[in-house]
């Protein structure tokens, strides 16, 4: 019986950390709890289109996205099931055909800010080459969307069958755990923290992550605590020079760039994690960060309601004064502050790769079953 499913991946030279951690975590689930299923991977890359100059309008990346990789799909069609695993690469359904063809999608964020759909994103240009790939979403044979939020708008602005819609959550990588006293204070020498600092942690680089709200949050705690400071991790970025310029407290503002593997360092050597986002198809961070031990406090908007469940404290993304409470009580009351991470840590047990592997696996099965009744 020929159970064989071809993972279609993002090309190596995109880096998008995100797709490589659902791609690498996905298909070592696979392999660990679902035997029967016969995985393999494609990842091209750059190299056969190196004459194209990388630097005129992303075009390099556009060309290998939109005629490379159809053609290299193209000698791939051997397989009973092909799965794109990053929304990006709809198109690919073109040539993989649609009876086959699953597509997971993360999250609709460039559409949605392209036609002023998300809330407090002013002037964001209408993204036409993304509306183009998710016109190929309802083509598929099978979507899996990463939250209820993400299904609930595949049906709502890009016209997808809700029953070709099964919602998957993330799984967590076994590395996110909580740190011991002795982990914690080397951890916390080694990111040059200070000894009796208080650290909030925001992440990402994305337009959509609201830091210049958290520079306000953080402005407003940074009168009461002299000792408070806030980091973020990612890309240092024009706009984010330009919002910590603006700040009362910018000498207490600083960006790490990391590794992915050491952000579970990170989570444990911070008081608690701020994730005010305009809008998330899942909310990595926030889930990360509890099962490391972390507070959470975050925005209640699309799915973070899902990803942080009543475990964390929530606001509306432009509420300041609600976001400063949180973080001010959780600072100043240590029964309360230790209550919240319990909470989260056992919110964040729910979220296992495994759970992700198998219910993928039972898609993968409807389509096999039904291409060996056609």
């Amino acid at each position: 019986m020929n159970n064989s499913v071809l993972f279609f991946r993002d090309f190596h030279e995109d880096k998008r950390i995100s797709m490589e951690n659902y791609a690498n975590n996905l298909i070592s689930a696979m392999h660990e709890n679902c035997p029967d299923i016969n995985i393999s991977e494609v990842r091209p890359t750059l190299h056969s289109i190196k004459f194209i100059p990388k630097n005129i309008f992303n075009l390099q990346m556009r060309v290998a996205r939109y005629l490379l990789y159809p053609l290299v799909a193209l000698s791939n069609k051997k397989n009973k099931v092909f799965h794109i695993l990053d929304h990006g690469y709809a198109h690919l359904i073109l040539v993989l055909g649609k009876k086959r063809t699953v597509i997971t999608v993360h999250d609709i964020i460039p559409l949605l800010a392209g036609r002023g759909i998300i809330a407090g994103v002013v002037n964001k240009r209408r993204s036409w080459l993304f509306e183009l790939t998710a016109y190929f979403f309802k083509y598929a044979k099978h979507i899996i969307a990463i939250s209820e939020s993400t299904r609930n708008d595949l049906i709502k602005y890009c016209g997808c069958d809700p029953k070709k819609i099964t919602v998957i959550y993330y799984g967590l990588g076994r590395e996110f755990r909580v740190f011991s006293e002795e982990e914690k204070i080397t951890a916390r020498k080694n990111f040059g923290f200070q000894k009796d600092g208080k650290f909030i942690l925001i992440t990402g680089h994305q337009f959509y992550k609201n830091h210049a709200t958290a520079i306000k949050i953080f402005d407003e705690l940074a009168e009461i605590f002299p000792n408070l400071f806030l980091v973020k991790s990612g890309e240092n970025t024009e706009d984010w020079k330009r919002h910590t310029e603006a700040s009362n407290y910018k000498d207490r503002i600083f960006n790490v760039f990391l590794k992915p593997s050491d952000m579970p360092a990170l989570y444990n050597s911070v008081d608690c994690l701020l994730f005010p986002s305009l809008y998330e198809g899942f909310g990595w961070p926030p889930v990360e960060a509890m099962a490391c031990g972390t507070p959470v406090v975050s925005s209640n908007t699309s799915s973070l309601p899902e990803a942080v469940g009543s475990s964390g404290l929530m606001a509306d993304p432009d509420d300041i004064s609600a976001f400063t409470k949180h973080i001010k009580k959780l600072l100043l009351e240590k029964p309360y502050h230790d209550s919240q991470i319990e909470r989260g840590l056992q919110h964040s047990q729910k979220f296992h790769w495994e759970i992700n592997a198998k219910k993928t696996r039972i898609v993968y099965q409807k389509i096999l079953k039904e291409g060996r009744n056609e």
